[in-house]
């Protein structure tokens, strides 16, 4: 199992398993579903990018509702074991397609096995800049899924995971390995302002898969909150009264724009948003997020 896979693998597996606790958040996402997807014309082909466990939506109800589901992850193990435990009937199993799929190119291109190696080496920040531009200009022409496209795309909650969280966790084992610090802290802020630009290439992949006349829904984690604490009462009470949007902006004044939020944010200015929800997703047993799930019409 190579870093990145090992690393989503580790995520999926760090889900709660708590159905009861799940069914909620699950029932509000496939409502959200079966909204977008009812004024299709056409329900041949599917997909869901960052399938995971498959514990927030029905596939049961995808594979009745379309010809072709093709399921991804980089985490295909996962994905497997999941789809194993679901109990559906053989004829609608034949309805789908597990595949491994590496959505921003990093695996790709190579990108944590020869930092590391190149770590290893005395360093410039010259070299850390040569090394990231490098390896960004092969991203910027990164396609995934050539050649396919679908009547709708639903992507599970997935900016914030998109590499950084990787790269954090691989300069912490460049700080274990005694690497110069004022480098990796220079690593850290310039592939953080890198994101954007993953994110955007991550987004135009996304378009370019969508047929016409058809739909893409997003979940996207904006906040993480501690359940039971006060932040999470406030979120709850703007949930009830309708208020979100407020709290939101209030939230991004003090802290600004995460990942999730620019994800959407960027493809807010590729497609035209029918709609959008705020809802909770218990992520386990003491942590939950506020997600946002948009759902855009090509």
């Amino acid at each position: 199992m190579n870093t990145l896979q090992k690393f989503n693998h580790n995520i999926n597996n760090s889900l709660i398993t708590n159905h009861k606790l799940m069914a909620p958040f699950k029932r509000q996402i496939d409502a959200l579903i079966r909204q977008s997807i009812e004024p299709l014309d056409s329900k041949n082909d599917f997909c869901i990018i960052g399938a995971g466990k498959m514990q927030e939506f029905s596939l049961s109800f995808l594979l009745s509702s379309f010809q072709h589901v093709l399921i991804t992850d980089i985490d295909v193990e996962t994905v497997q074991n999941a789809f194993n435990a679901i109990n559906i009937n053989q004829s609608l199993k034949e309805r789908t397609h597990i595949q491994r799929l590496d959505v921003t190119g990093f695996e790709h291109i190579n990108f944590f096995n020869d930092l590391a190696t190149t770590f290893q080496r005395n360093m410039t920040y010259q070299q850390i800049d040569q090394f990231v531009e490098t390896k960004m200009a092969k991203i910027k022409t990164y396609q995934f899924l050539k050649n396919q496209t679908f009547d709708c795309i639903y992507v599970s909650p997935i900016y914030t995971q998109l590499v950084y969280q990787q790269l954090l966790l691989t300069c912490s084992q460049l700080r274990q390995q005694n690497q110069p610090e004022h480098f990796i802290k220079y690593l850290e802020q310039l592939m953080l302002d890198k994101m954007q630009e993953v994110i955007d290439q991550f987004n135009h992949n996304l378009v370019s898969h969508l047929k016409k006349a058809s739909v893409l829904i997003v979940v996207s984690d904006i906040f993480e909150i501690e359940t039971g604490s006060q932040f999470d009462k406030e979120v709850r009470e703007a949930l009830n009264d309708d208020h979100m949007d407020q709290r939101y902006q209030r939230y991004v004044s003090e802290y600004g724009m995460g990942l999730g939020d620019y994800g959407l944010y960027s493809l807010d200015q590729l497609l035209n948003k029918a709609f959008d929800k705020w809802l909770i997703w218990p992520f386990s047993e003491n942590k939950q997020y506020v997600v946002k799930v948009n759902i855009y019409n090509n």
